[in-house]
């Protein structure tokens, strides 16, 4: 059996009334690809001597990357490093946005019933892999001929 694993995101707080949107997005990939891309994304941070990867900083030299500003090679160097593991994972993109202009018009009961609505952004996610992999199976079983059984409790 094929296990998957995720690594989301989510981007926009809906409390915030400034904000457009709220989302969540990420990838989806093989549990085992994973954990090997967990070793290797490790000792590419040791290599640099940075705790994490955070690409907000990373973008704007900020936190950890604060003294690489102005050094691009070094800058590209990591993320290439980084990108060429996350390759390695053979990672499917996932995300969904929830338009928070639309979610406030919700009345307070429909709201109380999703409740955040990144509730409504990872269901989204997760019935997106749904679809995905019963898809997979079912062009499986078409290409090799195997018909669908059923058993009986």
């Amino acid at each position: 059996m094929l296990m998957l694993s995720a690594y989301l995101d989510e981007t926009g707080h809906a409390k915030d009334e400034q904000q457009k949107f709220a989302g969540m997005g990420g990838l989806v990939a093989p549990a085992a690809f994973w954990e090997t891309f967990e070793a290797k994304w490790q000792k590419a941070l040791a290599d640099f001597n940075i705790p994490y990867f955070h690409m907000r900083e990373f973008a704007h030299t900020t936190g950890i990357f604060s003294g690489w500003a102005g050094n691009e090679p070094k800058r590209q160097k990591l993320f290439g490093k980084l990108m060429r593991i996350l390759e390695t994972t053979y990672p499917i993109p996932i995300g969904s946005i929830v338009s928070l202009a639309d979610y406030r018009r919700l009345s307070p009961a429909r709201q109380n019933y999703f409740g955040d609505p990144y509730n409504l952004t990872l269901g989204n996610c997760i019935s997106t892999l749904l679809t995905m992999a019963f898809k997979r199976e079912m062009v499986y079983r078409a290409r090799s001929g195997e018909s669908r059984r059923t058993t009986s409790g």
